[in-house]
Formats: structure tokens, C-alpha cells, sequence
């Protein structure tokens, strides 16, 4: 269990380093993130699900419009990437004539 712990951790450094993932988000993703980058993941969250506009979501956590909507981005592609990790460790790529075939193991 330990060395799963340890393989998922080390994905994900390699995700934020890839994708270049603004500290915020990788912050809240992190042990020990800042009371700034809670209030930022509380404020995309509430604009995500639709409870308030982004303008009162900022207002109400004090956080800047546009590094939520950069937090956004990045949770996006961050869990996509982990999606496709997912997908990709649980499928065989199997080569036939013309191409290749991917088909879960």
C-alpha cells in the first residue's frame, strides 16, 4: 500500500511539472496548502457548481478573478491527465495490421 501511495505522489509531481500547474492549485493539492489557495479552491468551487457568480465568489473569499479562473484550468487538466493515467495503466496496446489497437487488460 505504502509503494502505491508513493507511485500516486510521484504521478502527480510529474502532472504539475508537465502541465505547469500554477502553484495554487498544486498548493491545495499538497499536505500543507495556504489559507490563500483554500480560499481560492473554495471560490472555483462555488462558481463550478453554479452557487454564485465569479465576481461575488471572489469578493466572498477575497481572492482574485483571475487566478480562480486559472485554478479552474489547471484542476481540469490535472484531473484529466489523471484520467487518462488511469485509462492508459489499464489498457494494452496490441499492434494489427494497419495501426493498433488499445483494449482494457
Amino acid at each position: 500500500m505504502e509503494q502505491c501511495c508513493s507511485d500516486i505522489r510521484s504521478a502527480v509531481h510529474i502532472v504539475i511539472y508537465v502541465l505547469g500547474v500554477n502553484i495554487m492549485f498544486e498548493q491545495t493539492i499538497s499536505g500543507s496548502p495556504s489559507l490563500e489557495a483554500i480560499a481560492t479552491a473554495k471560490a472555483a468551487l462555488d462558481v463550478v457548481d453554479g452557487k454564485v457568480p465569479l465576481s461575488t465568489a471572489c469578493s466572498m473569499y477575497n481572492v482574485r478573478e483571475q487566478t480562480v479562473i486559472q485554478y479552474i484550468i489547471d484542476k481540469t487538466e490535472y484531473e484529466a491527465m489523471m484520467e487518462l493515467m488511469a485509462v492508459k495503466s489499464d489498457t494494452v496496446k496490441t499492434k494489427v495490421k494497419g495501426g493498433e489497437i488499445w483494449s482494457k487488460k
